[in-house]
Order: C-alpha cells, then structure tokens, then sequence
C-alpha cells in the first residue's frame, strides 16, 4: 500500500541518517583494528598479462614495476567508465584521450599494477560511510560466493579499498558501443528531463541493445541467482545498474562492482531490508525487460531465498553485528 511504502521510505532515510552520524565511525573503528583479516584474500591478484597490453607497453610497464614504483598507475577510470590509460589500450575496456576524459564526480577509481599483479584502487576521500559500506559487503558477499572482485587491501588512513581486476567488458560499455544512448557524454541534449524521467530513459537504452551483447534470458537468470543470493548473506545492493555489471572475458557471466550504496542487515525481518529487497528486484527486472515477480531462477520465492541462509555466513554476519 502507498501508506506502506511511505513509512518504509522514512525509516530508510532514517536509518541512513544514523549510519552516517553514529555507525559509520563506529565501524569504521572496528574494521581498522581487524585490518589483518582483509588478507584472506591476497592470492587473488590477477596478472599484469590479462590487460592484454600491447608487447612494448606491457614491458614498459614491468619495467617500472620493478623499479620501485609500487603501485604504478596503469589507468584512470571517468565517469562513464573509459579509462585514461598510461600504457596504451587495454583489452575488451574503452580508452580515452587527455582530452576526452570526463573526472569522476565522487570517487576517485583507477587501475594500478604492483608486483603481485593487477588490482583496482578505489578512493573514497571523506567518505567513511561509503568505504565501510563498500568493504563490509565485499567481504560479506565473498564468503557468500557471490561474483564480486576479492578484496586485496584497504588504507584507513588514504581512505582507499584495493579489489581484484577483473577481466572483461563493463555491460554500459558494451551497450554504447552498440548505439545505446546511456554514457553521461550523452546528457547534454536531454538536460530537460528530470532525474527519474533521465534514469528511465538510460533503461530503456540499454534493454533495447542488450540482446545484441549477451543472451537476455541467461543473463538475467545468472542476475537473478546472484542477486537472490546476496539477499540471503543479509546484503541489500540498491545500486543496479548497467555500469555496475561487468561481463567475464571467459564465460561472459555477471559480476558484480561497486557497493558504497550497498546495506548489511543481520535480520532478515527487519522492515527496511525487505523494502530494499524490492526495491533490487524492481530495479532488476527493469534492466533485464522482465516482469517485477521477485522470484529467482529455481522458482523459489525471494523471502524463501532469504531464510536460507548459509551458517558459515550467518555467523560471519553477527560477527560483524558486534562492531
């Protein structure tokens, strides 16, 4: 009922009001005295062969990284996604020039080498919420096993979150390329629609070049599946969206990127939580031209998905309710 949906409304803003003001330096606190237990996942370096770099630039890179320039910047990431690469293009990524380069509103995103390997850094600059948000549902959605990069560092004091590399297409590149309009290089001329006309639109886009990048109803199975599974470790993601799906270079399968917007709950009752579970589905079926039924793709129903919750993650999970 709108009445319903009203009340829900306030008590997320609500409770973000109070994440920003009360939890977040809370957390914030906890994670950096458990910093030691973000190397769980240090094996997941991806090599500096998968950028797929031309042979001059690739050695011109090696180079530097054993000279000690640890880490080396490969690429910046703009707003739209293309990268402004150091070292010549990057396989299956769009690279811009100086002068079409488009800074990032918020975050700052690039791609850096290190002796390990590959990774991307992401700075969060004053965002505590953002960051403790972003490395809180990594880690929970790893150990669900979900697909989202591994976690390979974080410097509290920077601000900064490294994630593995991964290998592939970002899905808003690959529909731009098509001839969907959705890039903010493409806003100018629509600078007249409001924000929720302008997001329908970039919807619409996408969808009606999706079929020509991947097959829709497989996707959207695998979508469906990841999505239901993050809602069963607890987690509400709240941010779908075309530029947050990368499609793997081996099996052109989902992953999933980017969760500064992203809650954990430790109840699966809580009020707001089954709001923004909804609220995933609706937004998933938008993107993938379905009928809003939040149903995954065994046939279960999405609240059944929910209760079945693994025990290693629940216990993960109130671990984390204690910080």
């Amino acid at each position: 009922p709108p009445e319903m949906d009203r009340t829900l409304r306030v008590l997320d803003r609500a409770s973000e009001a109070m994440e920003r003001h009360f939890m977040a330096p809370r957390r914030f606190r906890y994670w950096r005295s458990r910093h030691t237990s973000l190397l769980r996942f240090e094996d997941a370096w991806t090599s500096i062969e998968s950028l797929g770099l031309q042979r001059a630039e690739s050695r011109r890179l090696g180079v530097d990284v054993q000279a000690g320039r640890d880490p080396v910047t490969v690429a910046d990431v703009d707003q739209d996604g293309f990268l402004l690469s150091h070292y010549g293009a990057i396989a299956r990524r769009t690279c811009v020039s100086a002068d079409g380069y488009r800074p990032r509103n918020r975050y700052r995103v690039s791609i850096i080498a290190t002796r390990r390997g590959v990774a991307v850094e992401k700075h969060f600059q004053d965002d505590i919420r953002g960051f403790v948000r972003e490395l809180r549902c990594l880690i929970v959605l790893r150990e669900a096993r979900c697909r989202v990069p591994a976690v390979l560092g974080a410097d509290f004091d920077a601000r900064t979150i490294r994630t593995a590399y991964i290998p592939g297409r970002v899905l808003r590149d690959a529909l731009a390329e098509c001839g969907a309009r959705l890039l903010d290089r493409d806003l100018p001329p629509l600078a007249h629609m409001d924000s929720r006309a302008l997001r329908s639109w970039r919807i619409s886009e996408g969808r009606r070049m999706l079929q020509k990048v991947l097959a829709p109803a497989t996707f959207r199975a695998e979508l469906w599946h990841q999505v239901s599974r993050a809602h069963a470790a607890g987690i509400a993601l709240s941010d779908l969206k075309f530029g947050n799906i990368i499609l793997d270079a081996e099996d052109n399968q989902p992953w999933l990127i980017d969760f500064e917007l992203s809650r954990c709950f430790v109840w699966s009752w809580n009020p707001v939580f089954v709001h923004l579970k909804h609220k995933d589905f609706r937004m998933l079926s938008e993107l993938c031209d379905s009928r809003a039924d939040p149903r995954g793709c065994d046939g279960s129903s999405a609240s059944g998905l929910v209760n079945q919750v693994d025990h290693r993650v629940g216990a993960f999970k109130l671990g984390l309710s204690r910080d």
